[in-house]
């Protein structure tokens, strides 16, 4: 029986890593890393189903909340996006990390879905570094997100902040 169990849970975790990764909301007490095909466990809180492997739906207000951090992986040259839908602020403060383990560089594009996915900044950045950049001329109703894709072939690292 244990053999069986090894060999399910082997063929899962090979089917994630073939699979594009997400990119999930964290609190202080969250740590989340999941392919959009499992359920997470949140310890605290119930078992959610990930998102980020399309475009989000769901609003989340920084003026309200603070700042929206998230975390994750990319790969395999699917893109990713954060969970959430962005509101609250004229202006935004945003920090992304790219890990140093990752294999290759990460490419943001922040969209404001407020004005037909109108490209509004974009970047690349090198695996171990981090880029702080402000993305402004806004309305406080504007809905951004940030869409993730990575040019390695394996898994890249992600994490940030917007706020």
């Amino acid at each position: 029986m244990k053999k069986m169990l090894r060999s399910s849970f082997s063929v899962m975790m090979m089917t994630a890593l073939l699979c594009n990764f997400v990119v999930f909301a964290q609190t202080a007490n969250q740590s989340l890393v999941s392919s959009p095909d499992y359920l997470v466990d949140t310890g605290a809180q119930s078992t959610i189903s990930p998102y980020g492997a399309t475009r989000p739906g769901t609003v989340y207000d920084v003026s309200k909340n603070g700042a929206y951090k998230f975390s994750g992986v990319c790969g395999n040259g699917g893109p990713v996006y954060t969970e959430y839908l962005i509101v609250g602020k004229y202006t935004y403060n945003v920090s992304v990390t790219n890990d140093s383990s990752s294999p290759g560089a990460l490419t943001y594009r922040i969209y404001n879905f407020s004005s037909n996915d109108e490209l509004v900044t974009s970047g690349t950045i090198a695996p171990g570094k981090t880029e702080s950049f402000t993305v402004g001329g806004l309305s406080q109703t504007s809905k951004i997100y940030i869409k993730f894709t990575s040019s390695g072939s394996g898994l890249t690292s992600l994490s940030g902040s917007i706020g």
